[in-house]
């Protein structure tokens, strides 16, 4: 088990606070920092699209990084080439991936069962809202990110908002890519609710 982990991602960091397992971060990005304590941790990303502090995660001497699929394979090779272990996670495209994400993060950091019992939540209260809006009227959504993406249906989130009953608006711009940017002329034109 890692003693010392490195959590790159606001989504792994809060994962490892999930399971109980923040007492073994040493690092965070700067997108982690809200969680209880996360703020006396050594910040190891800086600027937008977040950067790796290459360094500053080698002086941190972690057993572990744990890396979200945002950050570049080019930055976490270096880290590999210092003799760190880095796992980084491929993108999220749907509800089961992110129940996967949370095991494979219980597995990686010793923390199975606690990882085990949070996916049976989690599917429990998918599930439980799922049946609450079986054979509801779907309303037209939007999840707003920064810039203007949003997420499409072949997300986590495109999943959630299907799971919750919602048609995601997104799925109606044709994009190729899971996170699209969408014009203010599309949001008008779709008039989600």
């Amino acid at each position: 088990e890692p003693d010392r982990i490195v959590a790159l991602g606001a989504s792994t960091a809060q994962t490892l606070w999930e399971l109980d397992a923040e007492e073994t971060v040493v690092g965070v990005s700067q997108f982690g920092t809200y969680l209880e304590g996360a703020g006396n941790l050594t910040v190891v990303t800086e600027g937008f699209p977040a950067a790796i502090q290459t360094e500053t995660v080698i002086g941190l001497n972690p057993d572990l990084v744990l890396a979200a699929n945002v950050y570049s394979n080019e930055s976490l090779q270096q880290l590999r080439d210092a003799g760190i272990s880095v796992y980084k996670f491929p993108i999220a495209g749907s509800i089961e991936d992110v129940y996967a994400k949370t095991e494979r993060i219980g597995h990686l950091a010793g923390a199975c069962e606690a990882a085990n019992a949070t996916v049976t939540d989690m599917q429990t209260t998918v599930e439980t809202v799922r049946e609450a809006v079986e054979g509801e009227e779907r309303p037209d959504v939007l999840y707003p990110q920064s810039g203007g993406f949003a997420p499409g249906p072949n997300t986590f989130i495109g999943g959630l908002i299907d799971a919750a009953g919602g048609a995601n608006i997104v799925a109606n711009a044709n994009a190729t890519s899971p996170y699209p940017q969408v014009s203010g002329e599309f949001i008008v034109e779709q008039d989600p609710e």
